[in-house]
């Protein structure tokens, strides 16, 4: 007798626990929105050529800074990115990392967009300059008087470039302080 009441009892309870589920409240993780993403970049005032952002790296985190997917150019980036909803944010960049001195210049920007149920997000990320160039021209007179000299650019914390003779003519670019990407 006892065990028929502990089956029955256990019967029942099986069956209300699973009547608590309600379909018409689907789960937070399932709900889904999409994006139509796009890279762009901010022209500076003197430029020689357009800046190609096919070639951009794209990378998309959680609001909480977990990494999310990636495209290596964004070029890749398909029309439509299906994600659940959310809050969060896009990084892209020039290929490569900025360095305190580059031969190019590099480009970086971050978007921050939310991601709502039945809803295409537009977000464009639109990348800055995160270096400045410079170009040293010497004069003959200057070259001919002197034999050695050196160049020394500092942003008043540290040196950020020591050279030569190789700067002479030459266009240069240092990283902007205080840029972060």
């Amino acid at each position: 007798m006892k065990i028929s009441k502990l089956l029955m009892m256990g019967t029942v309870a099986a069956l209300c626990l699973s009547s608590c589920m309600n379909e018409d409240f689907p789960s937070a993780n399932s709900r889904k929105g999409s994006m139509s993403l796009s890279v762009d970049y901010l022209k500076p005032t003197i430029t020689r050529a357009g800046v190609e952002t096919s070639d951009f790296h794209v990378a998309i985190y959680e609001e909480d800074d977990d990494w999310y997917c990636t495209y290596e150019k964004a070029s890749l980036i398909p029309n439509k990115i299906t994600m659940p909803i959310g809050k969060y944010y896009v990084k892209a960049h020039t290929p490569g990392t900025l360095e305190k001195i580059m031969d190019a210049p590099y480009y970086a920007g971050v978007d921050e967009f939310e991601i709502l149920e039945n809803v295409i997000t537009k977000s464009t990320v639109v990348c800055r300059m995160a270096n400045g160039s410079f170009t040293v021209k010497f004069s003959s007179d200057f070259t001919q008087a002197f034999s050695d000299w050196t160049i020394s650019l500092t942003d008043g914390s540290e040196v950020r470039i020591v050279g030569r003779r190789n700067f002479h003519n030459r266009c240069q670019f240092i990283k902007n302080i205080g840029v972060n990407y």
